[in-house]
């Protein structure tokens, strides 16, 4: 192991080590949950900035074309 190496795996090794620093671990709050009123809000919320989006390019090729 080289020199660097070697201070990146003991400063890992430092946070792994720390009381006060912890990784999650899958399904710490429970199993995920789903609703599909929020599904479907969320695909409105897209499809309306999908829109936005597309209508705001057209005006600006409108404007653009327009000069």
């Amino acid at each position: 192991m080289t020199l660097f190496g070697y201070i990146i795996w003991y400063k890992f090794r430092l946070i792994l080590d720390n009381s006060r620093i912890r990784v999650p671990y899958p399904f710490q709050w429970g199993p995920p949950t789903f609703h599909a009123g929020e599904a479907f809000a969320m695909m409105a919320v897209s499809f309306v900035s999908l829109i936005e989006v597309r209508f705001k390019k057209f005006l600006f090729a409108v404007t653009t074309l327009n000069t």
